[in-house]
């Protein structure tokens, strides 16, 4: 596995959207700014520094990567044939994409602090290594890592991997799409009355049109999704991505879950929930008094 931590970057590394980089001694904002082709006030911007405030020698900035920057300063080419991933705090531009995005607010159940933001690689539907992207909660984490490194492994193919707040914080949206995704504040499927566990960082949602959400009637109210419920519901010839992406019961997916300690909506009567995989031992909190 290719770890990276915030705290044992040496220089620089280019990943995703960002620019992680480690102040080094004579650095000043200017300098920074000319090198990596990213103005003084996005850097500000993105590390919440105020308009008087120093940088100091070995402290972390970040910054919207540029792709003149990636070219000239830096290759990924090694990093693109293996499983990479980045875990980060929320830091103040997750924060606010977040909010705008409608996935979060100070009513949730649980606060900025105790969620991470993950960057993993991927391999899509065409069989590329992708970056995706996902919240959880902190304790969670580490294994959602392990998890998602082998997915990679077994080269299990995933649609899409982007923020809930991509798609405004709907559910329905971003399942239209096929998108696998994690924390959402948002209430339990049937029950405004409860917090789902992706209010809490606590649950999955993999390849969501291959994998529906079936209800008490046997159907989908995605038309994609209607030709992956039962009784159509089976492995037919898994080099076909849409086929190796469905997840059935005692398949490696399911099997690398549970090993973890995570419930499957696989298992759940009389609806099913095939996307879904959660990890939460306390009760669902009432969204009346969060």
């Amino acid at each position: 596995m290719k770890s990276i931590y915030l705290v044992l970057l040496l220089t620089y590394i280019t990943y995703a959207d960002i620019t992680i980089y480690q102040i080094n001694k004579g650095d000043t904002l200017t300098s920074i700014s000319k090198k990596y082709y990213v103005s003084v006030e996005k850097i500000r911007e993105f590390n919440n520094l105020k308009e008087d405030e120093s940088i100091k020698e070995g402290n972390i900035l970040i910054f919207p990567k540029n792709k003149v920057t990636q070219k000239k300063i830096f290759s990924l080419d090694k990093y693109l044939k293996e499983f990479n991933y980045v875990i980060y705090p929320i830091y103040p531009h997750i924060k606010e994409k977040m909010i705008v995005g409608n996935s979060w607010k100070k009513e949730c159940p649980v606060p900025l602090t105790k969620l991470r933001y993950l960057t993993l690689s991927y391999y899509d539907f065409e069989g590329n290594i992708q970056d995706g992207e996902l919240i959880v909660h902190q304790d969670v984490a580490d294994e959602t890592v392990k998890i998602f490194e082998e997915l990679f492994e077994i080269k299990y193919p995933i649609k899409s991997m982007k923020l809930i707040s991509d798609f405004k914080g709907s559910d329905f949206q971003s399942i239209e799409a096929d998108n696998t995704s994690a924390f959402n504040c948002r209430s339990i499927t049937g029950n405004k009355k409860k917090w789902s566990n992706h209010a809490y960082g606590k649950a999955i949602d993999i390849n969501p049109i291959e994998n529906p959400y079936v209800s008490r009637k046997g159907t989908s109210i995605h038309k994609a999704s209607l030709k992956f419920v039962p009784p159509f519901r089976k492995h037919k010839n898994i080099s076909i991505p849409s086929d190796h992406a469905m997840l059935l019961k005692g398949d490696p997916v399911v099997k690398l879950f549970k090993d973890f300690g995570w419930r499957w909506g696989g298992d759940w009567k009389p609806i099913k929930d095939f996307q879904h995989f959660d990890k939460n031992n306390k009760p669902n909190q009432s969204i009346s008094n969060p």
